[in-house]
């Protein structure tokens, strides 16, 4: 229970669904993520003018420990948005276990703590 409760509190907080209603209603709709509060009307949380997914696939040279990626135009602000670096190796997609920082609205720093094997990886942006 305390997983859906902070998970609707999220989706609120992020999505300004209004905060203090009663619930929080998610569907799907021809590839529109959409939301709605109290039943009131459905609001396009990502895709079909909410929130845009954008890609990106920086390459790792197997001896960073850190990169910085310019993200200018693919969203309005890095420091507002949601990032993650995926492994496209195996084609299973697996989350890497870094530090994503947005040092300003145009740049992504990836932090990883030991060097990534050689190779192209899927930096995804929500925002």
């Amino acid at each position: 229970m305390a997983f859906w409760g902070n998970l609707e509190g999220t989706l609120k907080e992020m999505f300004s669904l209004g905060k203090g209603t009663d619930r929080v209603a998610i569907r799907s709709n021809a590839g529109v993520l959409q939301g709605q509060n109290n039943g009131g009307s459905w609001v396009n949380l990502i895709g079909a003018g909410g929130q845009s997914v954008q890609t990106l696939s920086p390459v790792f040279d197997g001896t960073q420990l850190t990169k910085d990626i310019d993200v200018t135009g693919l969203t309005a602000d890095a420091r507002n948005s949601i990032i993650q670096l995926l492994d496209t190796s195996a084609n299973n997609f697996e989350r890497i276990y870094c530090t994503v920082k947005a040092t300003s609205s145009t740049n992504v720093r990836i932090e990883t703590g030991i060097p990534l094997p050689a190779g192209t990886y899927k930096l995804v942006i929500i925002g």
